[in-house]
């Protein structure tokens, strides 16, 4: 999505950043870099955040909200967690707000009751937020009210609903509206004065939002749409001048006053089209505006060998990350095409054949063949070469 701009022209009455889905840490697709020693995944995800973090304290921006997934695990190492602190630090010091959410990956390895990483940033002076409640932070350009709602696990919400012996089924409606009235009871305590401005911010799935198959999927292979989602409304009946949405890695607005900033750099090749970065968002009190600012993304293609055998690759730049999609038939990427990526300074880094046409089905194997003899009749049916064949079977013998 391009950089979009609505709402009011005139000069904002205070200016936020709206970061997401960070992922420091997220190690996918990464090699170690020769000169330095790193993973290239880690310097990449890493560059994407101090860049962003950067571009808002050189515009001055009153508050940094990151809502949700700042690490893509929740025990994250010592650098990671350094590469974090040191920058928001600064933010801190050049008198910026930063208001955050750990996400559902801050909670990947953390068990029950125990502190996280995102209790280190609360010690530099963090407002972070794991329960629903309200925030209010004094920042040069006024109060601002900040609505935290954190990604909902399931388990913690029936509890504190008392609806744990419910028909799954029927579980994610009711918690949903429970999450609903948490939010309404949030907002009907809320002490603003006119004038203040009110952002929500929150990890989750809405239902207008739209999924492209991207790292959720990679953590959670049915798909995030399994989850507890709200409707939009759920969070714009609030009044929020603005609604900042992590979770989704695609850069989207949903409605005129809620937006996904998107993660900050590909992660996966389900994003490799993806545009990537961080919003500046006016406030005023009409829509907002919002500005989309590209973070330094790694290239990602997605080199489709099955629907053309000969591509032209004279644009190819260096440093892209290949992920080539085999033709019917083909095990390896051709060598010419292997050596003009190379020669480009792209990097092929996975491979996928096509699906593999399934010609025999259990019932056309003859019955009291031993496993390595049926396995030979399918890979004949199959027409796979003797190499490939005895690959199989060795694998298959290491099983037994």
């Amino acid at each position: 999505m391009t950089t979009t701009s609505q709402g009011d022209t005139t000069t904002p009455a205070m200016l936020i950043q709206h970061i997401s889905d960070p992922h420091i840490g997220a190690a996918r697709h990464g090699h170690r870099n020769p000169e330095t020693g790193e993973n290239t995944a880690d310097e990449s995800v890493i560059r994407c955040f101090e860049h962003a973090i950067r571009t808002g304290q050189e515009r001055g921006v009153a508050a940094q909200i990151i809502s949700g997934d700042i690490w893509d695990r929740g025990t994250p190492t010592p650098e990671m967690i350094a590469r974090v602190i040191d920058p928001l630090r600064e933010s801190i010091r050049n008198g910026i707000q930063v208001i955050a959410e750990d996400g559902n990956h801050g909670r990947h390895g953390v068990r029950p009751g125990h502190r996280g990483p995102a209790e280190l940033l609360r010690a530099i002076g963090v407002t972070v937020y794991d329960q629903v409640g309200m925030h209010t932070v004094e920042t040069h350009s006024g109060p601002l009210h900040v609505l935290g709602v954190p990604w909902p696990q399931r388990a913690v919400l029936a509890h504190q609903a008392g609806v744990d012996d419910v028909d799954p089924a029927q579980l994610d409606e009711i918690l949903a509206d429970y999450l609903t009235e948490l939010i309404e009871d949030q907002m009907e305590a809320a002490d603003m004065g006119a004038g203040e401005h009110l952002v929500v911010s929150s990890h989750i799935t809405i239902n207008e939002g739209t999924l492209h198959r991207g790292s959720e999927t990679v953590v959670n292979p049915k798909g995030v749409f399994e989850e507890i989602q709200l409707p939009i409304e759920a969070l714009t009946a609030t009044g929020a001048h603005y609604v900042a949405l992590g979770h989704l890695h695609e850069h989207q607005d949903v409605g005129p006053r809620a937006s996904y900033s998107g993660s900050l750099d590909r992660l996966t090749f389900g994003e490799a089209e993806d545009p990537k970065g961080t919003l500046l968002v006016g406030l005023t009190d009409a829509d907002p505006t919002r500005e989309f600012i590209p973070t330094p993304a790694r290239r990602l293609l997605n080199l489709h060998l099955d629907a053309d055998t000969e591509p032209d690759l004279s644009d190819l730049e260096p440093g892209t990350l290949v992920k080539a999609h085999l033709a019917p038939g083909e095990r390896v990427v051709p060598e010419p095409i292997r050596k003009t990526i190379t020669a480009a300074g792209a990097r092929l880094v996975k491979t996928k054949p096509a699906p593999m046409k399934r010609t025999v089905t259990a019932t056309k194997i003859q019955n009291g063949l031993t496993l390595t003899d049926a396995t030979r009749q399918w890979a004949k049916a199959e027409k796979l070469d003797s190499t490939t064949t005895q690959k199989v079977l060795d694998r298959i013998n290491n099983y037994l």
